[in-house]
């Protein structure tokens, strides 16, 4: 009787798969063929990460902690703002404020395709703090410049003097640009904080737990601390100055961000994220 052979795969007898030099790295031409073409490449060009974990956090959470006490302490009080100074009515003032709130929204979502697509978190971020801060200072100069905002009411019968046209759109530009820096910041910072630390490892992944903890943390102390000693400043002492305190905050914030420039892991990271980002996909 003839005794015949199996083939296996590329022709070569089932039984000798194990001795043809090819075979040790058979179960990794298999695996890079299963993958899509996107993210073969990238798992081939990625260099490797280096992972500073806590030594990004002074950085990352300062950032975020100022970010807030300067975004939260601007908002919080524009309600009184717009009515005492600018002079609107409390419905147009409503509006005002539903508009600003409702295209911040909307901003996170154009922030995040920016971010998954274009930018990476670090740009995005980077960019969103810059835009903050700009709005910030014009928002400051509205209420320092006189010829920025309606003259005080001269009170009696007489109705207060409404903001001209000039003066309104030198707050909605203020209001542009805080838009657009929460956009930025909104829909990244968080993520990208627990992109410094290594998922791979039990180290990493309870650091990404205490970062999450920290920041929220510190998250809760800047609303604290914005909603009650920022707001008594605007009310009380003078608009300018309460202004300029978030931009001034903001500006501190900034310089947190680019000051650990060397330190995070971004580049590396964006171009993970465009393969695995969901809103990457969708496109």
């Amino acid at each position: 009787m003839t005794s015949s052979t199996v083939s296996g795969a590329g022709g070569h007898p089932a039984g000798d798969i194990g001795d043809h030099p090819e075979a040790p790295n058979a179960d990794d031409t298999i695996y890079q063929a299963a993958l899509p073409d996107n993210e073969a490449c990238v798992s081939a060009a990625a260099p490797e990460l280096r992972y500073r974990g806590w030594k990004t956090m002074p950085f990352v959470i300062g950032n975020e902690t100022f970010e807030k006490l300067g975004s939260i302490g601007t908002a919080a009080n524009l309600m009184m703002y717009l009515t005492s100074v600018f002079h609107m009515t409390n419905v147009d003032a409503a509006m005002a404020l539903n508009a600003f709130s409702g295209t911040t929204n909307l901003a996170t979502v154009v922030g995040a395709f920016a971010s998954d697509l274009y930018l990476g978190r670090y740009a995005t971020v980077g960019i969103g703090c810059i835009a903050t801060l700009i709005g910030m200072i014009i928002l400051t100069f509205t209420a320092a410049v006189p010829t920025l905002h309606p003259p005080p009411c001269a009170g009696g019968e007489e109705p207060c003097a409404g903001a001209t046209g000039r003066q309104l759109a030198v707050l909605v530009l203020a209001f542009v640009f805080i838009v657009a820096g929460a956009g930025g910041i909104r829909p990244c910072n968080l993520a990208f904080g627990a992109d410094q630390f290594d998922p791979r490892t039990d180290s990493g992944r309870r650091g990404i737990n205490s970062f999450f903890n920290w920041y929220y943390f510190t998250f809760t102390i800047a609303v604290c601390v914005s909603s009650t000693a920022i707001i008594y400043v605007q009310s009380n002492v003078s608009w300018w100055v309460g202004f300029a305190i978030p931009a001034a905050l903001m500006l501190v914030s900034c310089a947190l961000f680019f000051a650990g420039e060397r330190l995070y892991v971004r580049d590396a990271a964006r171009e993970l994220a465009r393969v695995e980002a969901p809103l990457h996909r969708t496109v």
